[in-house]
């Protein structure tokens, strides 16, 4: 999972700061790429991300990248030379910015909040739920210094949460920390 962003800068400078994110197993965020640029412009937008696959994530398959509505990071990730597409990569977008345009839109901050946790109840995962692992990837164990857990959706109608490793507490399920994190996302 790669999240992208740009902010704008204030102050003294007054550039641009992209930045490529991402969470380890302990759902710390860890700063991947960095760029200070002059501006969002699809010239700038293409240099970055073509960057974070060739240096970040190389030629590895199915990387989920999240960002926001821009259009001109929606132009690059369409583009099939920059590799952001299936099976290289997935994109979708940041639930805090769809919230944050939807409470711009509405001016509703319950709104905002309904649509953040709008499926929150059903990510809760019983314990007695079995979850099948599914393949293992071992270029990920070496991502990290300790692999707790990759989560995924895959679309199945029951929406069972489905982890390639569970915690050591509890063979099968998901450690707690990512159920956490499941829930504040």
């Amino acid at each position: 999972m790669v999240q992208v962003d740009g902010t704008f800068l204030y102050g003294k400078y007054t550039q641009t700061l992209l930045i490529a994110s991402s969470q380890d197993g302990n759902s710390n965020v860890v700063p991947l790429a960095f760029a200070i640029v002059e501006g969002e412009t699809l010239e700038v937008w293409a240099w970055f991300l073509k960057r974070v696959r060739l240096h970040v994530v190389g030629d590895r398959q199915n990387i989920c990248l999240i960002s926001d509505r821009h259009p001109f990071i929606l132009s690059v990730v369409n583009d099939p030379r920059t590799m952001w597409q299936p099976p290289y990569g997935h994109h979708l977008y940041c639930i805090r910015h769809l919230a944050s345009n939807l409470n711009k839109k509405y001016n509703d901050s319950n709104l905002k909040d309904l649509y953040i946790n709008i499926d929150f109840h059903r990510m809760v995962v019983p314990r007695q739920t079995i979850i099948y692992p599914g393949p293992e990837d071992p270029s990920l164990l070496t991502l990290q210094n300790k692999h707790i857990s990759e989560h995924v959706w895959q679309g199945y109608p029951e929406r069972v949460l489905r982890c390639r490793r569970s915690s050591k507490d509890h063979p099968g399920l998901p450690s707690q920390l990512i159920l956490n994190v499941l829930k504040q996302t």
